[in-house]
């Protein structure tokens, strides 16, 4: 996982690891993440899947 200060918020560049159901195999995809501040909050205000 990597974050960089963007503005106010963060971006957050990470990669999840799944398995599949049947075969149980490892998936690996990548996200990233714009994260926001509001009232003293930090929120998700966009996710991307790439």
């Amino acid at each position: 996982m990597r974050i960089y200060q963007k503005g106010d918020g963060f971006e957050v560049s990470s990669i999840a690891v799944f398995k599949e159901k049947e075969t149980n195999l490892p998936v690996k995809e990548r996200f990233t993440l714009s994260v926001v501040k509001n009232n003293g909050q930090y929120y998700v205000d966009q996710l991307k899947h790439q």
